[in-house]
């Protein structure tokens, strides 16, 4: 069977132990001097796999590139920002020494505290190949718990060349790889063939991104073919943040994949085609919409106990204090008691 995929073995247990050692840290020793890049273990990865190009292909066990974020330790409000995409500052998909092509954006699952809903949000989306900007929308609630909704803007996909001022992006444009022979679409739908390539596919596989039923595209996409209907409460990707702690509440990366068919006129079925048809074949949408029980309990605890532990501090100090004055009184209750004693005893000797 050609497709079917078998798991790599990796080296066994004594090759691991010489070709990996082990590190112990001990007290004195800070974890972020050593080098982890020694106790780095190899990847499963897959062998006997014939076709060329899959779309979903190893996500099944999480082969992702790995990525850098930053801790946040040195300064807090950099917490879960990206530094590094696969070891390097820049993806190489984009226009070369571009923002688009620049590794940055935060990390969904790794915010930092104290948000600003004033402020644009630039969140990192590696299945997007790309960075995409979120605005504050509303407040929400979940589980009793208020959080800040951040959604894109009507024109995150957009295009640099469209008219419409309410749709234009001029930042989109180091998206457009047209000098390299990639085709630019209208708003609303990004060309993600230029990371898509690979040696075997050196134009890239013919796929573009959307949101769900072309939601904020352009009128044309939905006019190509039948059955679109967007819907925002349906279709639209957005993030709610717990602002205080920067926890995700609720978190709906949704996006819609096509594909890119051109007209050929040497294949019967296909020369009636227009030049360039954006074709959807899968919409998806990943993360969650309510926090789970145990979740919601923590994030409440977090934000209850700055303003409780000093109370509870505050009573704990007064009992304390208590308990120590009473134990002097009835110590001086008693030693006067004493002394009364022996001063009778004395003088009736």
């Amino acid at each position: 069977d050609d497709w079917k995929r078998k798991k790599r073995s990796v080296e066994d247990k004594d090759e691991q132990q010489e070709s990996y050692p082990v590190i112990v840290p001990t007290p004195d020793v800070d974890l972020r001097s050593l080098n982890f890049s020694l106790i780095e273990k190899k990847k499963g990865g897959f062998v006997d796999c014939k076709c060329e190009w899959g779309l979903f292909r190893d996500r099944n066990v999480t082969l992702r590139k790995p990525v850098t974020i930053n801790h946040g330790m040195a300064n807090l409000s950099m917490k879960g920002l990206l530094e590094k995409f696969n070891n390097s500052t820049t993806l190489g998909w984009w226009e070369e020494g571009s923002s688009c092509d620049k590794v940055g954006g935060q990390d969904g699952g790794t915010l930092p505290p104290v948000v600003d809903r004033f402020k644009e949000m630039e969140l990192f989306v590696s299945l997007m190949c790309r960075k995409i900007n979120l605005q504050f929308e509303k407040m929400t609630t979940h589980s009793g718990l208020e959080s800040y909704r951040f959604i894109p803007p009507p024109n995150a996909l957009g295009s640099h060349t469209d008219q419409d001022p309410n749709t234009q992006n001029l930042a989109n444009s180091c998206f457009c790889q047209q000098s390299k022979g990639f085709s630019c679409f209208k708003s609303g739908v990004l060309n993600l063939e230029p990371c898509k390539t690979t040696p075997e596919l050196p134009h890239g596989a013919p796929i573009a991104l959307s949101f769900p039923h072309f939601y904020q595209a352009d009128q044309s996409y939905l006019d190509a073919v039948e059955g679109m209907k967007p819907n925002k409460s349906l279709h639209q990707f957005y993030l709610d943040i717990e602002p205080t702690l920067g926890f995700p509440l609720a978190i709906r990366p949704r996006f819609q994949l096509n594909a890119i068919i051109r007209r050929d006129p040497h294949i019967e079925i296909m020369r009636n085609f227009s030049e360039e048809l954006v074709l959807p074949f899968l919409w998806a949408q990943d993360g969650f919409s309510e926090p789970s029980s145990p979740m919601a309990s923590a994030i409440q605890f977090g934000l209850a106990a700055p303003h409780q532990l000093p109370l509870l501090g505050g009573v704990v100090l007064l009992v304390l204090g208590g308990a120590m004055v009473l134990v002097a009184v009835v110590w001086w209750c008693c030693f006067w008691a004493r002394l009364k004693t022996i001063k009778e005893e004395f003088a009736m000797s």
